[in-house]
């Protein structure tokens, strides 16, 4: 699994790439609406990369986060029960 979380944007990006080139032969190349959906498959792709990604930083933000209060709560439970 961690391998997977680790190179998740080479995946994502594998697959985002099969699916335009496969969405590019499976339509006929000479017609308008092929091209505004080879557009709108790498714009889709696009959204879901930066949809993963922001999820991604949320939770890293959000523990992050919690690692500072507890090292604050710690520290302050230090400087408050130092002899003087």
């Amino acid at each position: 699994m961690k391998v997977i979380l680790g190179n998740l944007e080479i995946y994502l990006s594998l697959v985002g790439l099969s699916a335009i080139v496969a969405s590019g032969i499976s339509r006929h190349p000479a017609t308008f609406s092929h091209w505004a959906f080879v557009a709108f498959a790498p714009t889709s792709e696009g959204l879901i990369h930066g949809l993963i990604f922001w999820l991604g930083r949320r939770r890293q933000r959000h523990i992050r986060d919690q690692a500072n209060a507890e090292i604050k709560c710690m520290l302050r439970h230090l400087i408050n029960n130092q002899p003087r």
